[in-house]
């Protein structure tokens, strides 16, 4: 049954840590938010670079056709820059939106867990932790880091 005006509603009391965890999807200043604003930004630059790159190509072909050499192409090279930034920065906003999708589904997985977590009585809480493994332990991180990598 769906609260009445008037009506206290107990909305359930999130603790310190799940705020920090709701607070990376909510609001200015948030990781969804920068993330929207990079995806946001990488489209502009996008559409940007493609229409350089038409620009130039329609700039060439006419200078070409004055100079009596329609096959020249005195810009390719310039063009082919542009084509491969352009297929660089197609890649970039499909891999942020990708970051943001998967931010987004962990911070609902987390809160989702937690809440079942808290409703849970006590014996069950302990149950779900996973005894130390120390066989595993030799095999984590056994890739060398590359220098290109996140720390």
């Amino acid at each position: 049954m769906a609260p009445v005006a008037g009506q206290d509603f107990a909305a359930p009391q999130l603790t310190r840590e799940e705020k920090l965890v709701y607070n990376l999807k909510v609001g200015k200043g948030s990781a969804l938010f920068y993330l929207l604003e990079a995806t946001r930004l990488a489209s502009a630059v996008e559409d940007d670079l493609y229409r350089a790159s038409n620009q130039i190509k329609q700039v060439d072909k006419t200078f070409a056709r004055s100079k009596g050499k329609p096959d020249n192409r005195y810009f390719e090279a310039t063009t082919t820059k542009i084509d491969l930034v352009f297929e660089k920065a197609k890649a970039l906003r499909a891999e942020v939106e990708d970051c943001r999708l998967d931010l987004s589904d962990a911070i609902k997985e987390t809160l989702v867990e937690s809440a079942v977590q808290s409703d849970a009585p006590p014996e069950e809480k302990d149950s779900k932790k996973k005894p130390k493994d120390d066989k595993n332990k030799s095999s984590l991180n056994t890739q060398p880091k590359s220098q290109y990598a996140w720390p």
